[in-house]
């Protein structure tokens, strides 16, 4: 999906065969230079073979190219270069493509018969030799941990994380009705994820405020006191042609207010993927509007008010390929992607440095396993600057582009560590009291068992671990709920006592309250709450009732019903049957996700069982429109 905002960037001029072509053929390239991809590509793949000439078969190619298709680019490019018709820009689509699947051997030799045939592109050279020095882009394989984030990925692109106060904010496709035809994938949309004191996935909620529209928008960047966000938005340009534009807005009142463009801006060619520095005295973002290749980095400085005339940041950054996503950290170190300095295929990432004067020092690959031979891109660096974001279309995903984490374990310093806490149980005056007996099970991140203990009287439990780990603690006691809690060490500092190794119970949240079973008792779902007369899960509700599908695998003996509820408002028999496809919307997603369905059962009680009676606000009514659980069966 990044693809889209990098088409948004180029216009494509190529030259016509002045031969009678049928319609098909007429539109399927017509909706190819308009960049539609995604269209022209059903036109060409629906073609006889006697209408798929020279130039419809090139122009195949190039849509599954664009499409990010690879196996079937690099099958139809392989009759494109042996074709009496093909240019040398095709020779170097399929060396990148060769490269894209691995086959660095062909590539590099496609590169080599490209280099020849163009002396000016020396990308050709450089890339050949990236693919010589495969081993040194992989040397540093091991100081980088990286982590897909499947929590926040969807079956749509994800992409361009950055952190925004406790939690990110990044773009993605998903949720989106309409779609283009450039990929026939949804507009863009930006997204707010938040996170809980341990790091983990609490919400995640479209961003709110004036910076939607309907076309795309996103990525963004934000100020280091995140009252301002920049970001990119996508907007017809000259003759309808569809651009992207920079904008700013202010934060009031957790709304973000008063969005203006900067004025960079043009209808004549693309500004896009803002970032700026730390002072807040630097953006840096990707252009097409001239300089040394597609799309390069440029460069403003804030003066006053306003903002001065964009430069290009230079030849040892930008390239005659495609340079963009920049990121600036903290520490004046700036990412990009780019697919024009040598690399392991695609977009790789890389890491540029620079003296006292702004010059640029040296541009460094960030090699394995943060780059791939497929796109890798839009790495951001977390306030804990071992700590990042990046996104990448390599397989194994759920879609398109996929969000990743890294750490930088060259910057970390793993030592033991002591986590402790307490089993508990609340009781009716909200107390929390010791539980003996309780058998407590710590897990890695892989759901490997590291450690099992048995809770005494005083409930207390303790397990020696290592700094800059996620764990999960499994707490059970029979008749009781199976009880999980996520334990983070990231950035998490030792006691400053002498010789101390214990984090302190404060700080880790590491105390865990277990409930007891008792049948019929209701469990209000929180979060699931239902928009006026809608049976549609939200998906925040989706991520509560994860949990409910989680607490079933964890007690296999129970048996639960699903309850659902409306406000008093329309009448008794519609809410009935409102309340009744609602609890059926609930049962039917958590059966999605491995429950078998005898063990669980949805039942419609309307508005009978009000939590605020004779309601009167939107609040109150919002309250009463919930779903519940209860154990209606323990079985042995």
């Amino acid at each position: 999906m990044f693809r889209i905002l990098f088409l948004l960037f180029v216009t494509h001029i190529l030259p016509t065969l002045l031969i009678a072509q049928s319609a098909k053929v007429d539109r399927a390239n017509v909706l190819f230079k308009d960049g539609a991809y995604y269209k022209a590509l059903e036109l060409y793949e629906g073609m006889d073979k006697s209408e798929k000439t020279d130039e419809a078969i090139r122009n195949m190619a190039d849509c599954y190219r664009q499409l990010q298709k690879f196996p079937q680019a690099e099958k139809t490019y392989s009759i494109v270069v042996k074709s009496s018709s093909a240019r040398p820009i095709d020779k170097f689509n399929y060396a990148q493509v060769l490269q894209i699947n691995g086959k660095c051997l062909e590539a590099s030799r496609w590169y080599s018969i490209y280099a020849k045939l163009d002396l000016s592109d020396k990308r050709a050279v450089l890339l050949a030799s990236s693919c010589d020095s495969l081993k040194l882009f992989r040397s540093d394989s091991s100081q980088y941990h990286i982590k897909r984030l499947h929590d926040l990925n969807s079956s749509d692109s994800d992409f361009g994380a950055v952190e925004f106060k406790n939690g990110l904010v990044f773009t993605s496709a998903r949720g989106g009705n309409k779609v283009t035809e450039r990929d026939g994938t949804p507009y863009l949309n930006m997204y707010h994820v938040e996170f809980d004191d341990n790091k983990q996935l609490e919400s995640i909620e479209e961003f709110k405020g004036k910076v939607g529209s309907k076309f795309h928008d996103g990525p963004a960047c934000f100020s280091n006191d995140y009252k301002e966000i920049y970001f990119t938005r996508n907007e017809k340009g000259n003759k309808g042609t569809m651009r992207l534009h920079l904008f700013k807005a202010q934060l009031k009142n957790d709304e973000w207010y008063d969005v203006e463009e900067l004025p960079f801006n043009n209808e004549y060619y693309s500004v896009g993927h803002p970032t700026i520095s730390k002072d807040g005295k630097l953006l840096y973002f990707t252009s097409d509007k001239g300089g040394f290749g597609g799309t390069d980095i440029f460069l403003s400085r804030k003066k006053g008010d306003s903002w001065s005339s964009p430069e290009n940041i230079g030849s040892k950054i930008n390239t005659r390929g495609n340079e963009m996503f920049p990121y600036i950290s903290a520490e004046g170190i700036l990412y990009f992607a780019s697919n024009g300095h040598p690399g392991l295929g695609g977009l790789d990432i890389f890491r540029a440095t620079f003296d006292d004067y702004g010059n640029c020092i040296a541009v460094q690959n960030m090699g394995a396993p943060i780059n791939s031979t497929y796109d890798d891109f839009a790495l951001s660096v977390g306030k804990q600057t071992y700590t990042g974001y990046f996104s990448s279309n390599r397989p194994g995903g759920m879609g398109g582009d996929d969000l990743f984490e890294f750490q930088d374990l060259g910057q970390v310093n793993i030592s033991k560590i002591k986590v402790e806490g307490k089993i508990t149980k609340k009781t009716a005056d909200n107390k929390e009291i010791p539980i003996q007996g309780a058998v407590l099970t710590l897990y890695n991140e892989e759901e490997k068992r590291l450690n099992e203990t048995i809770t005494k009287s005083d409930g207390a439990y303790a397990f020696e671990v290592e700094t800059e780990k996620n764990y999960t603690l499994v707490a059970k006691k029979d008749n009781y709920f199976t009880e999980r809690k996520k334990i983070s060490t990231i950035g998490k500092s030792k006691s400053k006592q002498k010789n101390a190794t214990t984090l302190s119970v404060e700080s880790q949240g590491a105390n865990v309250s277990i409930k007891e079973i008792i049948l019929n008792q209701e469990n209000e779902i929180e979060h699931v709450l239902w928009d006026y007369n809608s049976v549609e899960l939200k998906p925040t509700a989706k991520l509560q009732l994860n949990k409910v599908a989680q607490l079933l695998k964890d007690n296999p003996n129970i048996v639960i019903e699903i309850g659902s509820h409306t406000d008093d408002r329309g009448d008794h028999s519609s809410n009935m049957i409102l309340s009744q496809k609602r609890a059926d919307a609930a049962r039917l997603y958590i059966i999605t996700k491995g429950i078998t369905a005898n063990r669980i059962t949805s039942n419609g009680y309307g508005e009978m069982k009000p939590i605020i009676k004779n309601a009167t606000t939107e609040a109150d009514h919002s309250r009463n429109r919930r779903t519940e659980f209860s154990v209606i069966q323990i079985m042995q």
